[in-house]
C-alpha cells in the first residue's frame, strides 16, 4: 500500500488567501494577524482560515467580515495574499481507511466515535498524530459528510449545525493535542473544500491585499502574477 505523508511542513513559498474587510486588511498589513481581530470560531475551531486556490469561499469570508466590520468604518470586502512562516506544520486530514477506524475501536471502544470522545480516554493516554487524523477524518467524512463544508451549497442544515456545535469541545481537545505534537494547524482534504485552519495567527504572514466588488472577482485576480 502506498504511504502518504500525514503532515506538511511549509517552506514559505506557497501563496494562501484570506478574506476580510478593507479595514481589517489595512490593520493586518501594519500589525500582523491577531487573534482578537481576525481569528474566529468557525466550523472546525478557532484559528485563521486560509485557502490555496478556492477563492469562492475566500470571497464569502470577505463579505462576511465586511458586514461585521461595517459599523467600525469598513467600506468594502478585501482579499489578502499571505504566506506561512517557514517551518509551519499542519496535519492533512483525509477520508480514513476502515482498518484505521477498526483499530481505534479495538483500542478505545465505540465511545471513541462519540462527539465527547475525549471524556472516555484513559487519564494518562495521549492520542498519536495518526489517531487524531483518523478521528478528524471520521468526523468530517463519516459523521458530517464532505459536502457539509462545500461553500457552493447552502449552510449546513439544522441537524448538521447542531452536530457541529456538539463537536466544538472535541475540536478544542484536538487542537491542544496537535499543538503538543508540534503542529500548527490542519487541512481537511475533500473534493469540495480544502480550507486550512492555523491555530497561531503569528505564523500567517500578510503579503498584500486588494478590495473586491463581488464573489467572482477573485477568480481572475488569482492568476495575476
Amino acid at each position: 500500500m502506498k504511504k502518504t505523508r500525514k503532515n506538511r511542513e511549509e517552506n514559505g513559498s506557497t501563496t494562501y488567501y484570506y478574506g476580510t474587510s478593507d479595514l481589517a486588511a489595512q490593520w493586518i498589513m501594519e500589525n500582523g494577524f491577531d487573534n482578537n481581530l481576525v481569528s474566529g470560531v468557525r466550523f472546525i475551531g478557532r484559528g485563521v482560515y486560509l485557502s490555496v486556490d478556492d477563492l469562492f469561499i475566500v470571497a464569502l469570508q470577505a463579505d462576511d467580515a465586511f458586514f461585521r466590520h461595517r459599523s467600525q468604518g469598513a467600506t468594502k470586502p478585501a482579499i489578502m495574499k499571505c504566506r506561512l512562516s517557514k517551518g509551519t506544520r499542519f496535519l492533512k486530514v483525509e477520508k480514513p481507511e476502515q482498518r484505521a477506524l477498526d483499530s481505534l475501536c479495538r483500542k478505545f471502544g465505540r465511545n471513541i466515535f462519540r462527539y465527547d470522545f475525549y471524556k472516555y480516554l484513559p487519564y494518562n493516554k495521549r492520542l498519536t498524530r495518526d489517531e487524531l487524523a483518523t478521528i478528524l477524518g471520521y468526523i468530517f467524512h463519516k459523521r458530517l459528510g464532505p459536502r457539509t463544508f462545500d461553500p457552493r451549497r447552502q449552510r449546513p442544515n439544522m441537524r448538521k449545525r447542531q452536530l457541529l456545535e456538539r463537536y466544538q469541545e472535541g475540536f478544542v481537545y484536538i487542537h491542544e493535542q496537535l499543538r503538543r505534537l508540534g503542529l500548527h494547524g490542519y487541512q481537511v482534504l475533500n473534493p469540495y473544500h480544502e480550507e486550512i485552519v492555523i491555530f497561531n495567527p503569528s505564523r500567517v504572514l500578510p503579503v498584500s491585499w486588494e478590495g473586491h466588488p463581488g464573489f467572482f472577482f477573485a477568480n481572475s485576480w488569482l492568476h495575476e502574477e
